[in-house]
């Protein structure tokens, strides 16, 4: 953009007409402004896009003239607040820390917008400057009156590259932006190379509003409503504060952080609405499709607006803005605008008004319009880059105050085929030195600071900031942005690229060798800058480092941004960048350095993928058996223990008891080697878990006691193993060994205890755990109103945050509970469904004792043939797995199925025998709950007959159950003594 004397004609920026002397103007109002602060204003505009200093400034509007730093700040305040304009978040006046000022939008004279039609997308507009799209216009502020109404209004604006999406939707947000009732919250999605940072853009919005005005309010709002967001923020609180939100959020799941962003946006929008754009969504993660899709679905009324940009057919991992637009327009939750090439008449309109016409030129331009619109088929971006050439062609040249253009034939218009050699041919009629300052700019990401390319090209920064203001005052390839501060203290320009299609084309132009070079003198530059906080910037350094071929850092910043991933709960990224850092690990040299990288780069992959597709999956398997062997000649240690411990999960998970039991013993003999209070418990933990299952109560009694002392010892606060509170799951499995064995009364108070103590964690998988497992005691209890209660919380809980495996059994759980409570219809479907839910996880662990209860349910439901298959198949999964803390049970269900299906005496006899080894296995595992139900049924089969033989028996098995007098075993138990 060329400079304009301040003494001549009007000026315009966005919204507003600047004159000398005439003042400044909004559309059709004048604004009063003080002499002074209009002198700065014009001096500002003279070199817009420039820093101009403090000195300067007083030497332009008080020449000769003494005036302290107060007089300038006053002028400045004064226009900001006519401009409607936020020091913080500058749209027009920049403050550039210890230099001055600068005026970051481009300006035009009168008659010539000076801005192109798709090259200055971002620029703040009027619609007046955008042809051909005045519907879509509507349609957004339709979507924007819907949304002040407390609608929820969520659109799309879709389209080709280059086609103006954005330059639609800065528009206009431009007419919105001196409404003061109205926040808009922005943020781009970058295109990175290999996966990017999860939720990135939404933090980056949020982190932009809350340094807004009243900025700590809305901190304020997400330390009450979205603690997890707030923990990836740490610039807004202080140090210790974060630390403690971050340990106090650690292992969140992902549906938790989509529903605190929507619960926090819909409370601030109860002030006054939010607009929050999303930029090239085709870019973006899984996680903000995800996000955007949760919040479509909601259905209560919000004051919110949710707008994204996309490019159709472009998809980024195994998702895409396409799949989440037609999702959401099936059930009716968003609108979609669909851009279209502009009509022959509006690139005519835009012509003559980008080029206003000398006397009697018109009919030329206009005929130029029409070749125009013939060969680009009215895509914006290639119209400006076409006119472009014409112009630098002198094919459409100024003369008497006007524009007029030679008469020619289509074919001599320069067209290329496509838009990227269109920018090619714009960038050869730069000098080679813009040319070189483009080319290293395009090897950014995001913004491009003057420092970094500085640092790619080895040029002074001085100098690269003079060729980007001087391109982006002629709005070629760039446009400013604020001012950016890093950590070491840098205070740097920064532009970005006017449309993303040109920093591709520019991309290509840098050959490999001096693309290492460039990527990796920008990585070592901002490696520098950002010191120990280098891993904020972790995704964008690894890519770097990747490019310049240093694999020990791209790999050490992968294994960075995969942790940070995690922390975000986006299983899905980490395990992207935990692969990719493992695949350039294996170009690193052998060493003991490489080995301790690949052990933390396998456990941290296997735990995710663990996440994300189970317990049982063969990764997990191969990940740690990697580790294990990496780490046993190392001797003990933590690697070695982690390596053990998630082994002893995927045994276990897939029904491997023996070999779960193995890893549990060699867990424990590390653990012992270690002897401290964390591997202790870690190891205690395998132990009762897989004790349990065996049905060894007395085994699982030891080790959960001993958990729960080490645990108590620590002060709680242990890391979760599993996903779940240590101390939580030791105190479940002692309630669920208190119930077999008769303690009856004791374990629904350990249990009452338990889910206190897990509801002050608020952990929602822990919580859903202690629910499941409490459900399943008062299920041996036979108390069927709790283990309704607890069962349906669980349920819920875990289907809100998709814990599969724990809403299935807690299914099965409260389907038992209203099969026991009378309603057999939908006890019967919800033990059918749970069942069939669990064994679709893919995991066989418990499987065999939520069969027995849907066979319970058959039985009584008059169903003993269905009841028979059922049991069958528990009895050849306990046979192949070892499971049996449920044995005592299917053998007394078979028994009762030998009852319900024939009176003969050979099925009394089989009955009989069930009966007896039912007996006899609750005695051998010390399971008086289950000795005292198989007494019952063998008593009442052997009166059927005649006799009181089993009597004793009864008396003896009802002496070991010494509480829950008033339950339904025990009340059994004792009608019959009492009558025999």
């Amino acid at each position: 953009m060329k400079s304009h004397e301040s003494t001549e004609g009007e000026i315009r920026f966005g919204r507003y007409r600047f004159h000398p002397t005439q003042g400044l103007a909004r559309g059709r109002r004048d604004l009063r402004i003080t002499p002074k602060s209009l002198a700065v204003l014009g001096t500002l505009l003279d070199r817009s896009g420039e820093v101009v200093t403090k000195e300067e400034l007083f030497r332009a509007v008080w020449p000769e003239t003494a005036v302290s730093d107060a007089a300038l700040t006053t002028c400045i305040q004064e226009l900001r607040r006519a401009l409607v304009d936020d020091a913080r978040q500058p749209r027009y006046i920049e403050t550039v820390h210890r230099r001055g000022f600068r005026f970051l939008i481009a300006t035009s004279p009168r008659g010539d917008d000076g801005e192109s039609l798709a090259a200055v997308a971002r620029s703040p507009r009027t619609p007046q400057s955008i042809v051909g799209r005045e519907t879509p216009l509507g349609l957004l502020s339709d979507a924007l009156a819907r949304t002040c109404k407390g609608e929820r209004q969520v659109l799309f604006v879709s389209g080709a590259a280059g086609i103006g999406k954005t330059t639609l939707v800065n528009a206009w947000l431009e007419t919105i932006a001196a409404d003061r009732e109205i926040r808009v919250m922005r943020a781009e999605c970058t295109e990175h190379h290999g996966a990017g940072e999860a939720l990135q853009p939404l933090l980056d919005a949020l982190g932009r509003f809350c340094r807004q005005p009243r900025g700590q309010s809305y901190v304020a709002a997400l330390r009450q409503c979205a603690p997890t967001w707030l923990a990836q923020l740490p610039a807004f609180q202080a140090k210790d504060e974060w630390v403690r939100l971050r340990r106090r959020t650690a292992g969140v799941t992902t549906e938790r952080m989509l529903r605190e962003l929507t619960d926090v946006l819909e409370q601030l929008s109860a002030r006054e609405p939010i607009v929050l754009c999303l930029d090239d969504l085709h870019w973006s993660d899984p996680l903000t499709l995800d996000w955007i899709a949760a919040f479509g679905r909601r259905t209560a009324p919000t004051h919110v607006l949710v707008i994204g940009t996309y490019r159709p057919g472009e998809v980024v991992g195994r998702k895409s803005p396409t799949s989440l637009v037609d999702d959401l327009g099936i059930k009716g939750l968003c609108v979609e605008i669909a851009l279209t090439p502009l009509d022959p008449q509006s690139v005519t309109d835009y012509v003559l008004a980008r080029f206003p016409p000398a006397p009697g030129a018109g009919t030329a331009l206009e005929e130029l319009a029409g070749f125009v619109h013939t060969r680009t088929e009215g895509n914006p971006l290639f119209v400006v880059n076409v006119l472009s050439d014409v112009v630098a062609r002198s094919i459409l040249t100024e003369r008497d105050g006007g524009w007029t253009a030679e008469r020619l034939e289509p074919t001599a218009l320069a067209i290329p085929a496509d838009i990227r050699r269109a920018i090619e041919q714009q960038v050869e009629r730069l000098d080679r030195v813009e040319q070189c300052v483009l080319e290293i700019a395009s090897a950014t990401l995001g913004t491009c600071s003057v420092a970094a390319i500085a640092a790619g090209g080895g040029m002074s920064e001085r100098e690269v900031e003079s060729i980007c203001v001087r391109l982006a005052r002629r709005q070629v390839f760039l446009r400013p942005r604020p001012t950016a501060e890093w950590p070491d203290g840098t205070w740097t320009a920064t532009f970005e690229f006017l449309h993303s299609l040109y920093r591709e084309a520019l991309a290509t132009r840098l050959s490999p060798g001096r693309r290492v070079d460039v990527h990796r003198a920008i990585g070592e530059r901002l490696e520098k800058a950002w010191g120990d906080r280098a891993s904020e910037l972790a995704t964008e350094l690894s890519w770097h480092f990747e490019e310049a071929r240093d694999f020990h850092r791209a790999v050490r910043y992968l294994q960075q941004a995969a942790e940070t991933a995690r922390c975000r709960s986006a299983h899905a990224v980490a395990e992207r960048h935990y692969r990719r850092a493992i695949e350039l690990l294996e170009r690193l040299p052998a060493s003991d350095e490489r080995d301790e990288r690949e052990v933390a780069l396998q456990i941290g992959f296997g735990q995710v993928v663990m996440q994300t597709h189970g317990w049982g999956y063969p990764a997990v398997e191969a990940a740690y058996t990697r580790v294990r062997h990496l780490s046993e000649a190392r001797g003990p240690g933590q690697p070695l223990l982690s390596a053990l411990w998630h082994l002893w999960i995927y045994t276990a998970t897939r029904g491997d008891l023996d070999g779960a039991r193995a890893f549990a013993d060699r867990l424990s003999a590390v653990a012992r080697q270690l002897n401290e209070p964390e591997s202790l418990l870690q190891a205690h933990h395998a132990q009762w878990s897989t004790l349990f299952s065996l049905g060894d109560l007395r085994g699982t009694e030891v080790h959960a006691g001993k958990g729960i002392e080490t645990y108590d010892r620590a002060g709680g606060g242990a890391p979760s193993f599993g996903g779940h509170d240590a101390g939580i799951c030791a105190r479940m499995f002692r309630g669920r060994v208190l119930a077999l064995c008769g303690h009856t009364d004791g374990a629904a108070t350990l249990c009452d205890e338990t889910l206190r103590l897990a509801r002050e964690l608020d952990q929602p998988f822990t919580m859903a755990f202690a629910l499941m497992h409490a459900a399943g005691v008062h299920q041996t209890r036979r108390d069927a109103r709790l283990a309704r209660m607890h069962a349906r919380e669980a349920r819920d809980l875990a289907r809100e945050h998709r814990f599969d495996l724990m809403a299935a059994w807690a299914s099965c759980y409260l389907g038992w509970a209203m099969v026991e409570s009378g309603d057999l219809g939908e006890g019967v479907a919800l033990l059918d469904e749970g069942v069939a839910a669990a064994a679709a996880t893919g995991s066989i662990l418990f499987q065999p004792h939520m069969l027995a209860l849907r066979a319970t349910a058959e039985l009584v439901s008059g169903r003993s043939s269905d009841a028979r298959i059922t049991i069958r198949e528990a009895m050849a999964i306990t046979l192949q797995t070892g499971e049996s803390f449920h044995l005592a049970e299917l053998h007394r269900l078979n028994a009762e199925i030998h009852l319900a299906q024939g009176r003969d005496a050979d099925s009394t006899r089989r009955a009989d025998e069930e009966f007896r080894t039912a007996m006899h296995v609750a005695t051998e595992q010390g399971a008086a709950q289950l000795r005292l139900r198989a007494a019952i049924g063998l008593v009442r089969l052997r009166r059927r007959a005649g006799g009181d033989d089993a009597m004793p028996l009864l008396a003896e098995a009802r002496r070991r159950v010494v509480e829950g007098g008033d339950l339904p075993d025990a009340r059994e138990a004792d009608v019959l003594l009492s009558s025999g």
